[in-house]
């Protein structure tokens, strides 16, 4: 019960926040500047395309590319909604939570492109002295905290772990534009 409150909490947080941007644009006060030059809130992006991807309105969002984030989605909620089910009841509430913000990002992401065609992102990442930037929401920062998180609660041994922090990081460099990160 714990977990599903959880996942409903962040659930309706992530999908009021892209509401808020999607329909309120104008009359908030942007830009909104979280840490100086790293994060802030400043334009909203209309994400019609797939993970790599972009498309400029639904219609040019590829067949193939909508398929495979449909088909990433499904297994990604039948694989952690099974995990928590089956899970040890003597197990700690913590080794569930890569799982429950797995569970909200996976549903917000997707809930949001079925009911409109695409995903508001509003969240920009970038690093101060460079023109380069990524925008995400919450759901994309659920995902990467609970995949993060899921090498530390499935990989007992320190050796495994620093293999899969290793190779999360290498997909945070290209997800994230690597040249945000070195330029």
């Amino acid at each position: 019960l714990k977990a599903i409150i959880c996942i409903l909490f962040l659930l309706f947080l992530d999908l009021a926040s892209k509401h808020i941007f999607r329909f309120y644009e104008d009359s908030l006060d942007l830009p909104f500047i979280l840490i100086e030059g790293y994060l802030y809130i400043e334009q909203i992006f209309l994400h019609y395309g797939s993970v790599f991807s972009q498309a400029e309105s639904p219609e040019d969002a590829s067949f193939l590319g909508n398929a495979f984030f449909y088909l990433g989605c499904a297994i990604a909620l039948v694989a952690c909604s099974f995990t928590l089910i089956t899970r040890d009841k003597e197990d700690s509430f913590w080794r569930s939570v890569p799982f429950i913000l797995i569970i909200p990002g996976v549903l917000g992401n997707s809930i949001d492109k079925l009911y409109y065609g695409g995903v508001v992102d509003w969240l920009t990442v970038t690093k101060p002295g460079i023109e380069f930037f990524n925008i995400l929401n919450l759901a994309d920062l659920y995902l990467l905290l609970g995949l993060l998180g899921l090498i530390f609660s499935t990989v007992e041994s320190w050796r495994w772990r620093l293999v899969w922090l290793i190779t999360w990081s290498v997909y945070v460099l290209v997800a994230f534009n690597m040249r945000i990160l070195f330029y």
